[in-house]
This record gives C-alpha cells, structure tokens and sequence, in this order.
C-alpha cells in the first residue's frame, strides 16, 4: 500500500492540476489559431468563387472571323502603298539582315587581338 500511496503522490506533484491547466490552454490557443486560419482561408476561397461566377465572360470572336479582319487590314495597308514607300521598306529590310549578318559574322569569326 505503501507504494501506492508514492505513486499517488509523485503523480500529483509532477502533473499538478496548474500545469494541466496551463498547458491546456497553451493547446487551445494554437488550436483555436489554426482554426482561425483555415475559417479565413475558406472564407477567402468562397468569396473569390462567387466573385467569379458573377463576372460575365467577354463575347468570344471567331477566330477565323479575327483572321479575316487581319488579312483585310494588311491588304489595304499594301494597296495604299506606293512605289517609293515599296523601295524604302525593302531598303531597310536589307539593311537589318546585313546589320544582323555582321553581328553574327563577329560571333562566329572574331577579329584578331594585336598581342
């Protein structure tokens, strides 16, 4: 009996009923933290869903018809175009490819250093 009676009373000082308490409550708050952030995130998540389902999607064009529209554009660009603006275009245009040709030529074959 004895040594039921040292248990007894090891058990009641190592887990006083303060610490109990005190580590309880210590749980309870990070629980009650944790729940906290879950209730915001799924408020959050709810709220950005019916927000999304109340926008109205934007009238989808037709590709081909977008198509069309472009190729029209382009062609009465090319019927308003003279032939001055015809020679200068194709000018520049040769002018950018030699340009990017040198710079490539630099690339591959770089000019000696005089040591």
């Amino acid at each position: 009996m004895s040594s039921l009676a040292e248990v007894q009373s090891v058990l009641k000082s190592s887990f006083s009923s303060s610490e109990f308490h005190s580590s309880y409550k210590k749980n309870q708050t990070k629980m009650a933290k944790i729940a906290l952030a879950l209730f915001l995130f799924a408020l959050f998540a709810v709220a950005m869903s019916a927000r999304v389902a109340r926008e109205e999607p934007a009238a989808e064009v037709d590709p081909l018809e977008q198509f069309r529209i472009e190729i029209n554009n382009a062609i009465t660009k090319i019927k308003n175009m003279n032939g001055d603006k015809v020679k200068e275009i194709i000018s520049e245009g040769i002018g950018h490819i030699q340009e990017g040709l040198n710079k490539v030529t630099e690339v591959i074959q770089p000019k000696p250093t005089s040591a």
